[in-house]
């Protein structure tokens, strides 16, 4: 089982969902938080690894069409040197591997299950945002469409 989400907050404030999350929305790229990713009981990425995260997932989201269309992808934080690595394992399955200077976390999915899971995640993250910005914010109406597609 492949879980994504987004929490909103820092280590002073603390973190809830985003879907708790009021506004006000900051401009693009200055919402610092986390996306949180377990697969199989482990969990890859957590709150010690906020970054920019409306930028993050739109990294993702990059990422993920990118496994999907050649078996392999490479997703860089905004801000940190963490590195998420997709890659095709097997039929069906993906390995996740998480990077970053203090350590390394790997665990193992169907790609169905991570497809799932990236598209939910930021399916919701990206609904938030646009309920929560001025209209003219095309960039995150053009990154809920491409979430959508996975």
């Amino acid at each position: 089982m492949v879980e994504m989400r987004s929490l909103v907050g820092d280590a002073d404030r603390g973190f809830v969902p985003v879907e708790e999350f009021a506004g006000p929305c900051p401009k693009r790229g200055d919402l610092e938080s986390a996306v949180v990713l377990e697969a199989n009981g482990v969990t890859l990425l957590d709150t010690d690894m906020w970054d920019s995260v409306d930028l993050l997932w739109a990294l993702i989201v990059r990422g993920a069409h990118e496994f999907r269309d050649n078996g392999q992808a490479r997703i860089r934080f905004p801000d940190q040197p963490i590195f998420v690595t997709l890659r095709r394992s097997g039929a069906d399955g993906v390995r996740l591997d998480v990077e970053w200077p203090a350590g390394h976390r790997s665990s193992w999915a169907t790609r169905e299950e991570l497809l799932a899971a990236v598209r939910q995640g930021a399916v919701t993250f990206f609904e938030l945002l646009l309920e929560l910005s001025p209209p003219s914010d095309w960039k995150y109406r053009e990154q809920l469409r491409s979430a959508q597609t996975l």
